[in-house]
């Protein structure tokens, strides 16, 4: 694509980057809930708090970034790695908590996976095919070191500490030391990140995998210019392809990311690419999608052996509840009670099931133009209007008493402020950002907030764009690091 057209689509996608953040301020003063006002004050304090940081970073950047500058990057990386995995692993020590109804079930997968007997839901794996993904995970390690709370919390600790290391190196490789040592330490130190830990959930699995497929993606862009062979480019697009897979199998957000990188492609890579850039990237492109379609179709074949009856494709059951206007979008006992009436007809399984709910959903979508735009508003309010369920489902093992108000207090005032500041750099970027890979971050941040507007909503599911609102924070930096050195 022409650059220029490069240039006025990156920033139309840009301003509804910053029409989303906008939008969340608003919901976050629309609503009396106990945690809306939670958010709303957090929202106002960590303006606050940026403003501070902003008017007095003369005094304390420069000082940074040249003392970090002086360091070698492995005695940098190795020092935030140690501390990032010493805080979530003392955190997993000293918080005792039960799981939530979610991750019981992910449990006991995952306890039927390392007994090697029956599936104890399978019917009900058959309608969420994501949740055998991490339960298969976790239960292949409790088959090898046996089943307790704290290899699960281990695991995901190390997930945790290996998201935040790719982070780094693809901030080091993109930008520069100071910018990696920020980004990771913003992830090392954010409340959700690290109380999730505890929780038997999938949501630290894929999303390793979501930042490890950004890292793959940034380093094949790179190399791509210096390495042409076209061999060397069917191979990284077919890892990247299972690698989509993968997060699929943990989450179904794969096919978001995908389409994120086609639209990157097509739309916001280099400017006037030339026949061989252009033919590279088709090719890596197609084997992107070539491996992503055959790993899914034999992933549905093992799920088919494993669960005796075919895994369903379809979110009928995600679409109905997410226009659902009693629940706002959230889970709901009566649709989960429907779908169950489905199965008791003579012939019928999961598959089937999940299609009759999406005639269900049409229904439902059709007599929903009365209140549609207040869900949407009401949901986007749930999903990304604060960042406070890792301190709910943690809260009766936090140390101190009636600690829960106040941590959930610094987990939304950290969540805004990293919002604020990927807020910023967004603005920069509409002047002075190049169309590198990082633009696949808001890309991906739109596109699972979109996604959720239309299926079943909770806040947790907000989790993998984190570390995209890290790195879209992080790049304000380098815009401005740039600048100085051009000056």
């Amino acid at each position: 694509m022409p650059e220029r057209a490069g240039i006025w689509f990156r920033r139309m996608m840009l301003l509804c980057f910053l029409i989303l953040f906008v939008e969340i301020i608003v919901r976050c003063f629309s609503f009396n809930w106990e945690y809306a006002r939670l958010s709303a004050e957090a929202m106002i304090t960590s303006l606050a708090v940026t403003g501070i940081l902003v008017f007095t970073r003369s005094y304390w950047r420069d000082k940074l970034r040249n003392y970090v500058g002086r360091q070698h990057i492995w005695k940098v990386y190795f020092i935030v790695t140690l501390f990032a995995f010493a805080l979530c692993l003392s955190t997993a020590l000293t918080v005792n908590t039960k799981l939530i109804p979610d991750a019981e079930m992910y449990w006991q997968i995952a306890v039927d996976r390392a007994r090697g007997g029956r599936l104890t839901y399978p019917t009900y794996i058959a309608y969420f095919p994501h949740l055998y993904g991490y339960g298969s995970y976790l239960g292949f390690f409790f088959r090898l070191f046996g089943e307790s709370v704290f290899l699960q919390r281990l695991l995901n600790v190390l997930l945790s500490v290996g998201s935040g290391s790719l982070l780094f190196w693809l901030l080091a490789r993109r930008a520069n030391l100071y910018t990696a040592t920020c980004g990771y330490f913003l992830w090392a130190i954010w409340p959700s990140m690290v109380l999730y830990n505890l929780q038997a959930m999938s949501e630290p699995l894929y999303t390793f995998f979501v930042v490890l497929y950004l890292f793959l993606l940034s380093e094949i862009d790179m190399q791509m210019y210096r390495n042409r062979k076209w061999l060397w480019i069917l191979a990284g697009g077919l890892l990247l392809g299972v690698v989509l897979r993968a997060i699929q199998v943990g989450r179904p957000v794969g096919t978001i990311l995908l389409i994120a990188t086609v639209i990157w492609f097509v739309f916001l890579r280099r400017g006037n690419q030339g026949k061989m850039e252009f033919r590279n990237g088709g090719l890596l492109l197609l084997a992107i999608l070539l491996s992503y379609s055959v790993t899914g179709k034999l992933w549905n074949l093992h799920l088919t052996q494993v669960l005796g009856q075919e895994p369903a494709t379809i979110p009928g059951y995600s679409l109905y509840v997410g226009f659902n206007e009693k629940t706002q979008g959230q889970w709901c006992a009566e649709d989960m009670e429907l779908m169950g009436s489905y199965e008791a007809e003579p012939g019928m399984n999961a598959a089937k099931a999940q299609e009759k709910m999406l005639g269900d959903f049409l229904t439902r979508l059709k007599n929903s133009k009365s209140y549609i735009l207040w869900l949407l508003r009401t949901k986007l309010a749930i999903f990304a209007g604060g960042d406070e369920y890792g301190v709910r489902y943690a809260r009766e093992g936090l140390p101190i008493t009636n600690a829960s108000k106040i941590v959930s207090f610094i987990s939304d005032l950290y969540y805004f402020a990293i919002w604020i500041q990927a807020a910023v750099t967004a603005v920069i970027m509409l002047k002075h950002a190049k169309n590198s890979v990082f633009l696949i971050a808001p890309l991906y941040v739109l596109g699972l907030t979109l996604a959720h507007m239309l299926i079943e909503v909770a806040q947790r599911y907000h989790y993998s764009m984190l570390p995209m609102l890290i790195i879209i924070a992080c790049m304000g930096s380098m815009l401005k690091t740039n600048r100085d050195q051009a000056q």
